[in-house]
């Protein structure tokens, strides 16, 4: 701890050598020196793109060595427009355990205790042609144990057993993947879609994951939370709104969605506009690398390139002034 003789308002500078200067209102320039190496990420920026909107702790750092381990999502879910949909991708060679859990009535129940569950969820799993896989109530199928287990083996909550929770475990080709939460008999309700990494054989890793679901206010929000392990990773993230258009003629759009990344209850980066980000133009060069579509310069979709540590968080997507309507929520490994 270093204590200076008064105010200090300027921005520091972090020179090579990982010293921080700082100039404060004593008329002294301060040389704050550590034994830790630089960052991963450039130094995060208070409302650093020209439109001074955003938070973007930036940068693409090489080398590293960390995954996308899982995918979770709550959302409204039902029939129609109300469907939940989380999809992911399967790179490499070899076969990838994936363990899909479609949670309504559970999370009407404490600890959760939240409010219009869905009552009886149904999950249904689609690769790029057809359906691969479908459960209604996990406990009463035939796969029951292994849920249960690779649940435990990946730390997901226990489920109760009986309930009419959907899960299913899937040994999975590298390619593309979507789990589709609908409730039965037409129900609706909020529903929590997960996707885990239950390990596999070879080389295969999960490269994106992603979720389209209507976005609302307050607790309705678009939230995802992912994990990522075994080292910091780069990632690409993204909240496409108006962009669903011109490449999937989604209908009820949200039309100007804005982005935010936590950890926890810490605010980590933010976007509106990508294209008003200042590192728009990597944005655009990294969308292309891992193959993601193009959204439209000038549109009013967000996206940010970050490198983050171990840990977990959420991308949040809602709606300036309190707009609704339906958006994407997408995580890419930069490598």
């Amino acid at each position: 701890r270093t204590v200076v003789g008064d105010w200090v308002a300027a921005a520091p500078l972090v020179a090579g050598d990982g010293a921080i200067y700082v100039g404060s209102y004593d008329r002294k320039l301060y040389a704050l020196t550590s034994t830790s190496g630089l960052a991963a990420t450039d130094w995060p920026q208070f409302q650093r793109d020209p439109a001074r909107t955003s938070r973007q702790p930036l940068g693409v750092a090489a080398g590293g060595t960390g995954r996308l381990a899982n995918l979770s999502v709550r959302s409204l879910a039902g029939q129609a427009a109300e469907t939940l949909i989380v999809g992911f991708v399967a790179v490499g060679t070899g076969s990838k355990r994936v363990l899909v859990r479609g949670v309504g009535p559970t999370l009407g129940q404490a600890p959760f205790n939240v409010a219009g569950a869905l009552a009886d969820p149904v999950l249904r799993l689609f690769d790029e042609a057809a359906q691969q896989a479908e459960n209604d109530d996990w406990s009463t199928g035939a796969g029951a144990t292994l849920i249960s287990t690779t649940a435990a083996q990946v730390g997901a909550f226990p489920l109760p057993n009986p309930s009419k929770d959907a899960a299913l475990v899937a040994d999975l080709d590298p390619k593309g993947y979507t789990a589709h939460v609908t409730g039965n008999a037409g129900g609706v309700g909020v529903a929590l879609v997960e996707a885990y990494d239950a390990g596999g054989t070879g080389a295969v890793r999960l490269r994106n994951v992603s979720a389209r679901s209507r976005v609302g206010t307050g607790g309705d929000i678009l939230i995802a939370g992912f994990v990522v392990v075994e080292g910091s990773q780069t990632l690409l993230i993204r909240g496409p709104g108006p962009a669903l258009q011109t490449f999937f003629n989604v209908q009820g759009l949200l039309g100007d969605p804005q982005l935010r990344i936590f950890r926890g209850s810490t605010l980590l980066a933010e976007n509106d506009d990508w294209s008003k980000a200042s590192n728009a133009t990597q944005i655009e060069a990294v969308a292309a690398q891992v193959g993601a579509f193009a959204m439209q310069a000038g549109g009013r979709d967000p996206a940010l390139v970050v490198t983050l540590p171990p840990g977990a968080y959420t991308a949040q997507v809602s709606g300036v002034g309190a707009t609704t309507g339906v958006a994407l929520v997408e995580v890419y490994e930069v490598r």
